[in-house]
């Protein structure tokens, strides 16, 4: 449990970077491309990424580890969408705030 926790949050980091830097469409095309061979297509990323994998340490290997199953690929999508949602809902919020506390 404590394991999927981490992954979680993990995860929701990596989706909120996304988002943030609008690639949340990109990675969201990317991961349904991906998902019906992500096994293969993990493999042959190991292959072909792994110079750049070295470059980012442990987390490059458990990205590529993490891919690999494609229930996770839709835990990651979940994410993607959570994100999307906190961001939508962000501006409103602020705005509102602003509006009834004049800051």
């Amino acid at each position: 449990m404590e394991e999927n926790n981490a992954t979680d949050v993990w995860l929701s980091s990596i989706a909120e970077k996304l988002v943030n830097l609008n690639l949340d469409s990109v990675a969201v095309f990317f991961l349904e491309t991906f998902g019906p061979m992500s096994n293969v297509w993990s493999q042959l990323g190991r292959l072909h990424l792994q110079p750049l994998l070295i470059l980012l340490g442990p987390s490059g290997e458990r990205l590529m580890s993490f891919l690999e199953k494609p229930e996770n690929l839709e835990r990651f999508l979940k994410k993607i969408e959570e994100a999307r949602e906190r961001k939508t809902r962000r501006p409103w919020m602020g705005g509102l705030f602003r509006r009834l506390f004049g800051s």
